[in-house]
C-alpha cells in the first residue's frame, strides 16, 4: 500500500508553518518555476520543495505526484491548496481589501517598509496585556510573514493568510485578525477615523475614560463585555453611532478570549496618549509634543482634509473633485470667497475655516449654482467634516478645487 498523500500534506503543512517568513519567500520562488497554468515539472518540484523548507523523501514526493501529477506536470496550485486549504470568498474579499488599502497607488506590490508602517500592533493581544511591546509584536509578525521578501505581491499576501486561515474555523475570528492588523472591515468602515474622533473629544474635554469602565470590572481584569464597553462610551458623553461603537469594541477585543470581551484598559491607554505617552518613565528623555500629533489638532489642520473614506469612496471622490475643478474653471470662479461670506454671517458658528453642513450645501448649489446631486453633496460632507461633528472644513475643500494663487477670480 502506497504512502498516504494526506499524511504527506500534514507533514508539509507543519514544516511550512515552522518556516515562517522563509516559507512565504519559498512559495514565491516556487511559483516562478511553474508554467502559465500553474504546473511544475517533477525535478522543478523537488527544487520548489527545497525553497519552501520542506524535507520530503522521494517516496513522499512520489505520493504527492500520484495525487497532483499529470502529463502536464504537477498542479502546484492544487498542491498548495491541499497544504493550506483555499480561502472562502468572504475571507478572500477581506484579504484583498487589506492589500488594496495598503497598495493605494495600485502598483501591485508593497515594500516591506510599507508593511511595517501600516501594520497596527497596538491591539495585538500580547501588546494589550503588556507582554510584548508594539515593536516586538511587529518583529514577530514579520518573522512569520514577509521579512524574507524584498517586496510583497498580492499573491504573497494571499499565501500568508491562506496558511494562517487553515487553522481558523470561525470567520468572525479571521475578520477580527484582519481588522485589528490593517484597520479593514468587510463593509469598508474605517475604525481609525473613530479613534481620532474619540481622541479629539477626550483631549478637548479633558475626559478620563477609565472611570467610566472600572465599575463594570469588579475583578480588575482589564476586560468588560461589549455591551458594558458601549455603555461606558455613552456615559462618557461620546456621541458615537452604533456602528462606530461596534468598530471600537471589535478593535480592542482579544480574538482568543472565549467570551469575546473588550480590553478597555488598552483602549483607555491609547486614548490617553493625547495627554502623554505610555510608560514615559522608561524613556524619561523622550520629547513629548505640546499638542498631540493627531488630525484635527495639528497646526495645518485647516488646510487639508484629514479623513480617509476607504477605497471605493475615495475613487468616487476623486472623480467628483475633477468634475468640480472643471466646472469652476469653466465658470471662471473661485469657491472659497463664497464660503468666506457664509462664515462671516452673523448667524454663523464663527468657527475658523468651517461652515455648517447646510451652509456648505447652500453655497455649492444656490450661490455657486453647481447643481450637485444629494449623494455627491453627502460624499463631500463626509470627507471634509474633519472633526466628525457636522462642521465642514471649507478651507481644505477650496484648496482642492481652486487653482493656486494667480488663477481665476470671482
Amino acid at each position: 500500500m502506497g504512502l498516504s498523500s494526506f499524511a504527506v500534506l500534514e507533514k508539509a503543512r507543519e514544516q511550512l508553518q515552522l518556516q515562517g517568513a522563509r516559507g512565504i519567500e519559498g512559495i514565491s520562488r516556487a511559483y516562478r518555476l511553474c508554467d502559465g497554468s500553474g504546473y511544475i515539472a517533477y525535478d522543478a518540484f523537488q527544487d520548489a520543495a527545497r525553497f519552501m523548507g520542506l524535507d520530503l523523501q522521494n517516496e513522499e514526493i512520489n505520493s504527492l505526484w500520484e495525487k497532483y501529477g499529470s502529463d502536464q506536470g504537477m498542479n502546484f496550485v492544487a498542491f498548495l491548496e491541499g497544504i493550506r486549504g483555499k480561502l472562502s470568498d468572504k475571507r478572500m474579499e477581506l484579504v484583498e481589501a487589506a492589500f488594496n488599502t495598503l497598495d493605494a497607488d495600485r502598483q501591485g506590490y508593497l515594500s516591506v517598509d510599507a508593511i511595517k508602517a501600516a501594520y497596527d500592533s497596538r491591539c495585538h493581544p500580547a501588546v494589550m496585556e503588556k507582554k510584548l511591546t508594539e515593536d516586538e509584536a511587529l518583529v514577530g509578525f514579520l518573522a512569520t510573514s514577509f521579512a524574507s521578501l524584498d517586496s510583497v505581491s498580492l499573491l504573497d499576501f494571499i499565501e500568508y493568510y491562506s496558511l494562517l486561515s487553515f487553522g481558523i474555523k470561525s470567520d468572525d475570528y479571521f475578520e477580527l485578525l484582519i481588522m485589528k492588523a490593517w484597520n479593514v472591515s468587510p463593509d469598508g468602515f474605517d475604525v481609525s477615523s473613530v479613534e481620532i474622533k474619540v481622541k479629539l473629544v477626550v483631549y478637548k474635554n479633558r475626559i478620563r475614560l477609565r472611570e467610566f469602565f472600572v465599575d463594570y470590572d469588579k475583578l480588575r481584569t482589564g476586560y468588560v463585555t461589549e455591551g458594558q464597553f458601549m455603555s461606558g462610551l455613552t456615559s462618557a458623553g461620546l456621541k458615537l453611532s452604533a456602528r462606530e461603537m461596534k468598530a471600537l469594541a471589535d478593535k480592542y477585543k482579544d480574538p482568543e478570549n472565549p467570551q469575546q470581551k473588550v480590553h478597555y484598559r488598552a483602549f483607555c491607554d491609547e486614548m490617553d496618549r493625547v495627554f502623554t505617552e505610555k510608560e514615559l518613565e522608561k524613556t524619561p528623555l523622550k520629547e513629548v509634543p505640546a499638542t498631540p500629533g493627531i488630525p484635527g489638532l495639528l497646526p495645518d489642520r485647516y488646510s487639508h482634509g484629514v479623513r480617509y473614506l476607504g477605497i471605493e469612496k475615495e475613487q468616487r471622490l476623486e472623480q467628483l473633485m475633477r468634475k468640480l475643478r472643471q466646472m469652476c474653471e469653466n465658470k471662471r470662479i473661485l469657491v472659497k470667497p463664497f464660503f468666506d461670506d457664509a462664515a462671516r454671517n452673523r448667524n454663523s458658528t464663527k468657527r475658523v475655516g468651517h461652515v455648517t453642513g447646510n451652509q456648505f450645501k447652500q453655497a455649492l448649489n444656490s450661490k455657486i449654482n453647481l447643481r450637485l446631486r444629494e449623494d455627491e453633496l453627502d460624499l463631500l460632507l463626509e470627507k471634509y467634516d474633519d472633526n466628525m461633528d457636522g462642521m465642514v472644513n471649507y478651507v481644505a475643500f477650496a484648496a482642492e478645487v481652486d487653482p493656486p494663487a494667480g488663477g481665476a477670480t470671482n
